[in-house]
C-alpha cells in the first residue's frame, strides 16, 4: 500500500513526467547499444498486419509516432484554446514577452543550423532545433527547488505553449507531403460531426471519438502529418458545455496517458541511437549533429534572451526594469534549449528512416538538450538566490 501511495503522489507532480521521459530515453539508448540492438530495431519496425493481409502494413513505430502522438497534440490544442479564451494568451499585454521570446528562440537556431549545413538535403533539418520540450523543461526547472520564482515558471510555461504553436505551424507548412484532395472525403464529414456535437452541446466525450477518427484519417490522406488532427480537434472542442467544464475535463482525462504513456513510448521508439556507428558517418552528417547541438545550446537561449530584452524594454511596466528580470530570462532561455520530444518528431519528418542523417540528427538533439538542461541548472544556481518570498519580475505583465 505504501508503494501505491508513493506512485500516486509521484504521478501528480508535473516534474514526474520529465523523470519518466528521461528513464525511457536511457532505456532506448541502452537497448540500441546492447546485444539486444537487433531485437530493439525489429520491435519498432516489424510490420503489423491489421485485418486484410493485402492492406498496407503498419509498424509499431508508425502507431506510436503518428497515431498515439495525436493525443499529445490534442493536449496542446486544448491548452492553447483555454489560454486564448481566458488565460495567459488572452491579451497582448500578457503575450508580448513570451511571444517575442518564442519567435527569437525559433529564428536564431534556424540560422545557426543553416550556417553549419550548406548541403540542400541536410538543410531539411532546419526545423529540428527550433522546438522546446515543455515536460523536460519543467522537470529540469523543478531541480532548482526553492530558487524558482513563480514568475519564471509562468514565463516558461507560456513561452513553451507559444513555442509549440510555432513547431506545429512548421510541421504543417514545411514537413507535410503533397496535399491530396482524397482526404477531404474523410476530413469534412468528421469536421461537420464535431460542429454538430458542439452546437447540440453534447458533453459525453465518447461521442467525439468517431468524428475524431474521421478527422485523423482525413488529415493523413490529405498528406499532412496525421498528429495535427489532435491540434485541430483540441481547437474545435468547446471550453464549457452547459455547466460542465468540457475542455478541462478532457485534458484531465488524457493527461496521465500522454505524460506517462505516449511521451515515454515516443522516446523509446525514437531515442535509440547506435553510438558505435557514429564515427564512420559522412562529414555532412557530423555537420548536422554539430549544427543542432550548437543551435539548441547557444542559438535557442540567445534568441530567447535577445528578443526578451527587446520585449522588456518595449513593454516594461512603469518604474523600469530590474536585474531579476534579466537573471530569470537567462535561466528561462537556457532551459528553452531542451528540444527533445518535438525535435525528435521533426527529425523523423525531415529525414527518412533509411537516411544516414537521422541518427546524427537524433544525437544532436539528445546532446544539445542534455547540455541545455545542465546549463539551465548551473545558471539557475548561480543567478537565482533562495528568496524569502517569491518575486514577480518576469510575469507576463512585465
Amino acid at each position: 500500500m505504501a508503494l501505491i501511495d508513493f506512485i500516486r503522489r509521484f504521478s501528480k507532480k508535473e516534474e514526474a513526467s520529465g523523470v519518466i521521459l528521461l528513464i525511457a530515453t536511457c532505456i532506448a539508448l541502452i537497448s540500441a547499444n546492447s546485444p539486444f540492438a537487433a531485437m530493439y530495431t525489429s520491435l519498432w519496425n516489424t510490420p503489423l498486419i491489421l485485418g486484410n493481409p493485402q492492406t498496407t502494413p503498419l509498424t509499431l513505430h508508425f502507431i506510436v509516432s503518428e497515431g498515439l502522438m495525436t493525443l499529445f497534440f490534442l493536449r496542446v490544442g486544448l491548452e492553447i484554446r483555454g489560454e486564448l479564451k481566458k488565460g495567459k494568451l488572452a491579451s497582448w499585454k500578457n503575450l508580448a514577452l513570451p511571444t517575442l521570446s518564442a519567435i527569437g528562440g525559433m529564428l536564431v537556431p534556424c540560422f545557426i543550423y543553416c550556417y553549419f549545413n550548406t548541403d540542400p538535403y541536410a538543410r531539411r533539418g532546419w526545423g529540428i532545433p527550433t522546438a522546446t520540450d515543455i515536460a523536460f523543461a519543467v522537470g529540469v526547472l523543478q531541480a532548482l527547488g526553492r530558487r524558482i520564482p513563480s514568475s519564471l515558471r509562468i514565463f516558461l510555461l507560456t513561452f513553451a505553449v507559444l513555442d509549440d504553436i510555432g513547431a506545429i505551424v512548421t510541421i504543417a507548412l514545411f514537413y507535410s507531403s503533397h496535399l491530396s484532395s482524397l482526404g477531404l472525403v474523410w476530413f469534412l464529414p468528421g469536421l461537420c460531426a464535431i460542429w454538430l456535437l458542439v452546437t447540440c452541446k453534447i458533453h459525453q466525450m465518447v461521442a467525439y471519438l468517431f468524428p475524431a477518427v474521421l478527422i485523423w484519417i482525413g488529415v493523413w490522406q490529405l498528406g499532412i502529418h496525421p498528429t495535427l488532427a489532435g491540434l485541430i480537434l483540441g481547437l474545435l472542442l468547446p471550453i464549457q458545455v452547459r455547466s460542465v467544464s468540457f475542455a478541462k475535463k478532457m485534458q484531465q482525462t488524457i493527461d496521465p496517458w500522454v505524460l506517462f504513456g505516449v511521451m515515454p513510448l515516443f522516446a523509446l521508439a525514437n531515442a535509440g541511437i547506435h553510438l558505435g556507428g557514429l564515427a564512420v558517418q559522412h562529414a555532412d552528417s557530423w555537420n548536422i549533429c554539430i549544427g543542432i547541438t550548437i543551435a539548441l545550446l547557444v542559438g535557442k537561449p540567445l534568441g530567447i534572451i535577445a528578443a526578451g530584452i527587446l520585449a522588456i524594454h518595449c513593454y516594461q511596466r512603469k518604474g523600469g526594469t530590474s536585474s531579476k528580470q534579466y537573471r530569470e530570462l537567462i535561466v528561462g532561455g537556457s532551459l528553452g534549449g531542451i528540444g527533445f520530444t518535438m525535435s525528435l518528431l521533426i527529425t523523423t519528418l525531415a529525414f527518412p528512416a533509411s537516411s544516414e542523417f537521422i541518427q546524427m540528427a537524433k544525437c544532436g538533439v539528445l546532446l544539445g538538450s542534455s547540455l541545455s538542461a545542465s546549463a539551465g541548472i548551473l545558471l539557475g544556481r548561480l543567478l537565482l538566490p533562495i528568496p524569502r518570498s517569491e518575486s514577480s519580475s518576469l510575469s507576463p505583465h512585465s
